[in-house]
């Protein structure tokens, strides 16, 4: 019995010190990763880590705890693979080189600009910063966590690729973000399905800046080669690649945004710029329900030579401007040259026309500029189009009639008779016009009217009054 119970105790024994080395085992794999330890307290227990979720070249990014409101947070650390280690005990952070040390503090310094700046930042696309502090011999920053998928994990779930639709409205949102981002001379360098998020609401929301902390730097010190610039492959253009930040600029984060798109639309595998060079059709294959508009456009996007690529995020806008208006510009000559099918709107001008063949000249005089199915790209004016109808031709025989408006001149006769008999009945009865009719006594008073012309002269002179009541009647039309 006794011997029993000293082999159970020593069997408990290893079985405690194996237990105690399994985890050891485990914490020395989890620092030698350069992750934090779930649980660990941030900021004066202000934050607690619960749970890892990605890491790139520069940081590590975790699911957090705000213990004060029991909210959900994410922390970006500052890690830098190759030139950062963490000690077992205090998850402090170690730079593995002293010559590498000038570099972690020059990209330390631009993580906490980084942060000052996406909080600056207020755009419905990009996530909000809140709180910035160091700790661990490193720096974090704390920012809004967002309840959604990424692209990726939808294309992985779901194994079926974006509708040309949903692709627009992701491109919408990136390039009002990259927008934003371009003008605080930040550039993202790390555009891909992983780091854009869809929140619940279906917003597109940018993420992960731990790329863009690369340039500009003020030492020009670069990272070890251990190191390098750390980018994802596919998404990459050739300047990214060949680690060359002073030819970075706008431009490398289109070309990221352009691959995303065809990556989103087809599940294709992303090829290489030297695969575009030598055939941008073999290497850029898109399913059937993609537009050419779209089309052309990724393809610019993904220009191997910068200098080809869009400028500039506005460059791509007005271009999706351009394609917008085109579209519409199709579909209003579509309508207009439609097939009768009983209706204006569908082609049918017959009852705008009395005569077939004025019908058929102005359809087929092509050289008339005054053609409704005439449309320009450029300079559309919509006001003259309508849907298709034509309304402009019903304004052309309602000018016809107004050119024979001097049928309206007989109404100023009946203004005229109204004024003598107004005026003259004070004045003229007094005259009496019936001397005119004393031509009862003929021969014998002939020669008086000769005399009594003057009396004649005064009507005469009265006219112009009469003139004076016509100018008066517009005034009281």
């Amino acid at each position: 019995m006794l011997m029993t119970g000293i082999i159970l105790l020593i069997f408990k024994k290893n079985a405690i010190f194996a237990r105690c080395y399994n985890l050891t085992e485990m914490m020395d794999k989890n620092n030698n990763s350069g992750l934090l330890p779930v649980g660990t307290l941030l900021a004066g227990g202000k934050y607690r880590i619960e749970r890892y979720i990605a890491s790139g070249g520069f940081g590590n990014t975790y699911y957090a705890i705000n213990t004060a409101f029991d909210e959900p947070v994410v922390i970006k650390e500052l890690f830098i693979k190759g030139i950062c280690g963490r000690t077992v005990d205090t998850s402090e952070v170690s730079v593995s080189l002293t010559e590498n040390r000038v570099t972690f503090e020059d990209h330390r310094d631009k993580f906490r600009k980084e942060a000052r700046r996406l909080r600056r930042l207020n755009n419905p696309h990009i996530v909000q910063v809140h709180d910035l502090f160091d700790e661990n011999g490193t720096s974090y920053y704390e920012m809004d966590y967002v309840d959604g998928e990424s692209l990726s994990a939808r294309l992985a779930r779901t194994g079926v690729p974006l509708s040309e639709a949903e692709a627009t409205d992701v491109l919408m949102g990136m390039l009002q973000a990259l927008k934003a981002v371009h003008e605080q001379g930040i550039w993202h360098l790390d555009v891909k399905p992983g780091n854009i998020l869809v929140n619940k609401e279906g917003v597109p929301m940018l993420i992960d800046f731990g790329a863009s902390k690369q340039l500009h730097s003020t030492t020009h010190n670069s990272v070890s080669m251990a190191s390098g610039m750390a980018y994802t492959m596919g998404y990459a253009p050739t300047e990214q690649m060949e680690q060359k930040p002073e030819k970075f600029g706008p431009w490398t984060d289109l070309y990221s945004l352009g691959a995303t798109l065809y990556r989103i639309m087809t599940r294709n595998k992303i090829p290489s710029p030297s695969d575009i060079i030598e055939n941008v059709d073999e290497a850029l294959k898109f399913p059937e329900g993609v537009s050419r508009e779209m089309r052309d456009l990724v393809v610019w996007m993904m220009e191997p030579l910068r200098t080809m690529r869009p400028q500039s995020v506005d460059e791509v806008l007005e271009r999706i401007e351009q394609n917008r208006y085109r579209a519409e510009a199709e579909q209003q000559s579509a309508a207009y040259y439609a097939p009768s099918t009983g209706g204006a709107a569908a082609g049918n001008y017959d009852e705008y026309f009395d005569d077939e063949e004025e019908l058929e000249a102005i359809i087929v005089d092509d050289d008339d500029d005054e053609l409704p199915g005439q449309l320009a790209v450029e300079g559309l004016d919509y006001g003259l189009y309508g849907s298709g109808t034509m309304q402009p031709y019903e304004e052309e025989p309602a000018e016809e009639p107004v050119e024979e408006e001097p049928a309206e001149e007989p109404v100023e006769e009946p203004i005229e008779e109204e004024p003598i008999e107004e005026e003259p009945v004070e004045e003229e009865p007094a005259e009496e016009e019936p001397i005119e009719e004393e031509p009862a006594e003929e021969e014998p008073i002939e020669e008086e009217p000769i005399e009594e012309e003057p009396v004649e002269e005064e009507p005469i002179e009265e006219e112009p009054i009469e003139e004076e009541l016509i100018e008066e009647e517009p005034v009281e039309e």
